[in-house]
């Protein structure tokens, strides 16, 4: 962190950034903009460290413009992959469909269970059914899914546009630079952890698809190069991706026998009960941050801002942290 010239101004300047960096903190809370923040901080970070290992290869202007391309093409790339995912998805969904009802047909038959339809078209007319009765809801949640894709863009142009600009340090002649430079520096420290964050996450993604393919592999599932896509895809998204990774492999396995279908979710919820343990012990690993501490940083991100917040918590742990550290080492 850059520090700048001793002064008598610069103890108010910096609690002055303190303050604006907690301001903006509340205020991606307040207005749940975490789907923005966490765009706009991912897509920054890709830019800058791309951009940072080809500038010692080529000049300034070049590397930025080609860090950026480089950036634009995998983008695309990647929303290719996506969008041939939900493709497979959607394919894949009434094969599914249609050789595990028969199986929840007779485990609900055993249980007494009544089911509101029989076969494949009974099933069809039944969602139709919930659609119209909960069409409120369903557009309520649609809007929400609107404004969040609006937000990651915003975030991700946010991101290219800071990438790109050529605005020159502050150079700490007034208040306003000195301001400035205070509060780029807090932003500096905060990146550095998230950075940090992002190979953790990878690791935690990797060792969830991998111990998830063993199983598949062993169990026979059928499938399985769409289940691994799937659980890796969505393992990438703390909570709300397990749950959507882990009901594709049950209604998968009902396809086989239900005494494989409770195998199945007994292992999921195993594996995925410890994950916030291995999270918090990788992340706060590569944090240097205790477990336990982790652990709680997590659990409060997911209450403030859902997904967002499980991926941002240990950062602002980090962060808060070092901002400590940093006051206290410093004399006076």
């Amino acid at each position: 962190m850059t520090a700048m010239p001793d002064s008598p101004g610069l103890p108010r300047l910096r609690l002055a950034s303190y303050w604006a960096f907690a301001a903006f903190a509340a205020a991606a809370v307040a207005l749940h903009t975490g789907p923005l923040l966490l765009a706009g901080l991912f897509s920054y970070m890709i830019l800058e460290l791309t951009g940072r290992w080809l500038a010692v290869r080529l000049p300034k202007v070049a590397a930025r413009w080609l860090a950026l391309l480089i950036f634009l093409v995998t983008a695309s790339g990647l929303t290719w992959a996506f969008g041939l995912f939900l493709k497979q998805t959607l394919s894949r969904t009434p094969e599914i469909l249609t050789s595990v009802l028969p199986q929840i047909d007779g485990l609900a038959r055993r249980l007494g269970v009544d089911l509101p339809f029989e076969d494949l078209q009974g099933m069809r007319e039944a969602i139709a059914a919930f659609v119209v009765e909960n069409a409120r809801a369903i557009s309520t949640a649609s809007g929400r899914m609107t404004k969040m894709v609006i937000l990651v863009l915003a975030g991700i142009l946010i991101a290219v546009l800071k990438f790109m600009s050529d605005a020159p340090p502050p150079a700490g002649s007034d208040l306003y630079d000195g301001l400035r430079a205070e509060f780029n520096a807090r932003a500096r420290l905060y990146m550095s952890g998230f950075e940090k964050i992002l190979g953790a996450q990878v690791i935690i993604a990797l060792i969830n698809t991998s111990l998830t393919l063993i199983f598949l592999l062993a169990t026979g599932m059928p499938h399985l190069p769409f289940l691994v896509l799937a659980t890796f895809v969505f393992g990438i998204l703390p909570i709300v991706g397990n749950l959507i990774s882990n009901t594709i492999i049950v209604g998968t396995a009902l396809t086989v026998s239900p005494q494989l279908a409770l195998l199945t979710l007994g292992f999921l919820v195993v594996i995925h009960k410890g994950e916030y343990f291995l999270n918090s012990r990788i992340v706060g690993g590569s944090l240097q941050t205790p477990m336990w501490q982790t652990l709680i940083a997590i659990m409060v991100g997911d209450l403030v801002l859902g997904v967002a917040g499980v991926i941002l918590a240990p950062t602002v742990l980090y962060y808060v942290r070092e901002e400590l550290r940093s006051v206290r080492a410093r004399p006076g």
